[in-house]
């Protein structure tokens, strides 16, 4: 925890705040067009995690946990950060979410291999008025369909 002393007018008070918190202040003032006591700093280094941890990303992508692991490792060895993106937490989800295809290590690529997104279009332009008439979730479900992508909630409740 970091400490920082506040003056007022019965003198001077501690006010006890965490990383955390300062990270949530930091963030929410950007945001908010205010002025933060530094830029806010959001690291995107989910596999150069598994690397600094010693973990294919092959595992990195089927354990969610050890993924998480590994990125608060990295938060550690870095001295931190003040926001993440946690797509790593979806694992090998990410391919069947996702509205394009996503080779994954492992499938079919080698297990040390990053994942890579196929930037072959997903979308026609019919696909507009479908937007247009279902929003977001409608074609989102309709693009999937098309890539050979479902769904199964059962398989999620596993995970």
């Amino acid at each position: 925890m970091w400490v920082t002393q506040l003056g007022n007018s019965s003198g001077i008070e501690n006010l006890v705040m965490t990383r955390i918190e300062y990270s949530q202040e930091r963030v929410r003032k950007a945001i908010g067009c205010e002025t933060p006591d530094r830029v806010p700093v959001a690291l995107r280094l989910d596999y150069c995690a598994a690397r600094w941890a010693g973990i294919d990303t092959q595992r990195f992508t089927r354990d969610p946990e050890m993924a998480s692991q590994a990125v608060e490792w990295a938060f550690d060895r870095t001295g931190g950060w003040d926001a993440v993106d946690s797509t790593w937490t979806q694992g090998i989800r990410f391919d069947r979410l996702e509205t394009w295809r996503m080779p994954m290590p492992g499938i079919p690529l080698p297990p040390d291999k990053l994942p890579e997104a196929d930037v072959a279009p997903a979308m026609t332009a019919e696909d507009y008025d479908v937007a247009i008439e279902r929003g977001m979730y409608g074609l989102f479900n309709v693009i999937q369909r098309r890539l050979g992508k479902r769904y199964d909630a059962k398989l999620e409740e596993e995970r």
